[in-house]
């Protein structure tokens, strides 16, 4: 019934075109395609929006863009606050150029001053940039490794990190009740010169003088051969600058040089996935390189291949923040009162690495923007910040900027590969040597999807059933099941005595099965998409023997989700 509502709404209005509704009547023939465009309005949360792109409620296009942009700005002038101002950056993706000048149009007929990128910019320099330009928000249009279909817009505070739980409730509640076809104030076109700053490039270079002056310790690079792919994304230009600046021997993978939002030679630009890299290993087996890094398209991400004993092998997110912690420490040699941040699904071996090492680890919920909020509080409180991490390939040093970074991680990469092979060894070298130190961590990710409008109850049952009967996941290990941790409740259960403690970070829709050798599960929904996540920590004595170990925890929490999928 909502769905049917909403579709007459909008195709009754006066504001679509009739291109516009002549493709809202050929929905009609398709019901279950008009019912998912239209059963809901697409959520606004700490990530933003984002979503598929198309016509609908549930789409992201120029309309919710629009309604979304008011709603914050309503809120931004709700505060009183004298000269509000908002930096607005975009990715290569499909209609993000315009998007982002939706955007700034509908700022600036709120009396909001617009910093606006004139071109492709990294996330991490809209972060950057915030900062620089003492701006109130910052919005970038991006869906970052989303497949080609979809769009987002996530939205920063004046410390350059994302919003997080709070400030998203505050700018929800206004966007709520904006009327996407009555409410909108916009800018008209032919004035958008006179009204929106364009970014000049002080704040690239002064971005670059940051990344460059933090990050060079010594010089290995001149032996080092790199292949990067931007994976048609913004990371090309800046990359590039930055590792031909260090004089490394740079080749870029032209078929992924172009910017393209169709991005036609991957399946999905994400680096986390092997095959969007396998040109690049291609052109790394042809120039015998040393390593291959790839960033996805708003290039907060990164992937790394490296070369050892003549083989390419893939690094996962989880051996590449251990490797970049280890090595920071070896270099660095921090003192006592420095601070590591990692994530509750993110491998618990930097948090062993660390504390071996009398360093501070901070635990965040899943999500850079946890990161981010933990910087901010170190540095009210004057307390020093060395490495900040999450599995899912993202990473950054100092505080400069408040999310991760993919143009600095690719330099601090390539900056760690030179300083060992310096001393003969290969990344995979210095990992073996952690797994003999520290034990062997193997950890991995499956993601599940649940399509359609009652996809998200589905998950909702299947965590709730898997927390009640938790014998599914008991049997998941050969060690004995010791602790669950419901995030949802933020309560701690000691299966050995029964007794509850408080688990001392935000509810969050999370579920974590702790075994007694601290081998663990967790079970989440993603946040941004109709997925459900499933995270596997298995530590062995050995590497052979955690796979296995590994395999068999997959294998016994996929017949039970399997179904769910039914």
């Amino acid at each position: 019934m909502i769905a049917l509502e909403n579709y007459l709404y909008w195709i009754n209005n006066n504001v679509l075109s009739q291109e516009e509704k002549e493709n809202l009547i050929h929905l009609a023939a398709s019901p279950d395609d008009l019912e998912d465009r239209f059963y809901k309005n697409l959520e606004f949360g700490t990530g933003g929006l984002r979503g598929v792109v198309g016509l609908g409620s549930n789409r992201v296009n120029k309309y919710t863009i629009r309604k979304a942009t008011q709603g914050i700005s309503n809120y931004l002038n709700s505060q009183k606050k004298k000269n509000n101002s908002v930096v607005i950056a975009y990715d290569t993706r499909l209609f993000s150029e315009e998007f982002a000048l939706e955007t700034a149009l509908i700022f600036s007929a709120n009396e909001i001053k617009v910093y606006l990128f004139s071109d492709y910019t990294p996330t991490p320099i809209l972060s950057y940039a915030v900062r620089k330009l003492k701006a109130d928000i910052g919005i970038v249009i991006t869906a970052s490794h989303n497949p080609k279909e979809y769009n987002g817009y996530k939205v920063y505070n004046n410390q350059g990190c994302q919003i997080t739980l709070q400030m998203a409730n505050r700018f929800e509640n206004f966007i709520n009740s904006i009327d996407v076809f009555k409410d909108v104030k916009s800018l008209p076109l032919d004035q958008r010169h006179n009204k929106i700053v364009k970014i000049d490039n002080e704040v690239y270079d002064s971005y670059f003088k940051h990344v460059l002056e933090h990050n060079v310790l010594e010089n290995f690079n001149e032996n080092i051969k790199v292949i990067y792919t931007p994976l048609h994304g913004t990371g090309l230009v800046y990359i590039k600058k930055l590792l031909e600046t260090r004089n490394y021997k740079l080749h870029i993978v032209d078929e992924q040089s172009t910017f393209d939002g169709n991005f036609p030679t991957v399946k999905s630009p994400n680096p986390e996935d092997a095959r969007a890299l396998s040109l690049a290993v291609s052109l790394a087996k042809d120039k015998e390189a040393d390593l291959v890094i790839g960033t996805d398209p708003d290039a907060d991400r990164v992937g790394v291949v490296i070369r050892h004993l003549d083989e390419y092998v893939y690094l996962t997110g989880n051996e590449i923040g251990v490797l970049l912690l280890s090595y920071m420490i070896e270099t660095k040699r921090p003192s006592n009162d420095y601070h590591v941040i990692k994530t509750i699904v993110t491998s618990d071996l930097g948090k062993v690495i660390a504390e071996s090492n009398n360093l501070t680890v901070i635990e965040t919920l899943t999500g850079f923007k946890f990161i981010g909020e933990q910087i901010e509080k170190l540095e009210e409180n004057n307390q020093k910040f060395l490495l900040g991490y999450e599995e899912s390939y993202g990473y950054l040093k100092d505080s400069y900027v408040r999310d991760k970074d993919a143009v600095m991680s690719s330099l601090l990469v390539c900056d760690m590969v030179g300083f060992y092979k310096a001393k003969n060894q290969t990344l995979v070298d210095v990992l073996n040597n952690i797994y003999n130190q520290y034990g062997c961590y193997k950890n991995d990710l499956e993601t599940y999807t649940f399509t359609g409008k009652n996809g998200m109850a589905l998950m909702n049952e299947l965590i709730l059933e898997l927390k009640e009967n938790y014998s599914k996941i008991k049997s998941a290990s050969t060690s004995e099941l010791m602790f669950i941790e419901d995030y949802r409740s933020s309560k701690k259960l000691d299966l050995s005595s029964g007794e509850l403690s408080k688990i001392e970070l935000p509810k969050s829709d999370v579920i974590k099965f702790i075994y007694s050798d601290k081998s663990w599960i967790v079970v989440r929904p993603s946040g941004t998409e109709p997925k459900l996540k499933v995270y596997y920590q298995a530590i062995a004595p050995n590497i052979e023997e955690a796979i296995r170990y590994l395999a068999q925890m997959k294998t016994s929490i996929n017949q039970f989700i399997a179904l769910y999928l039914k």
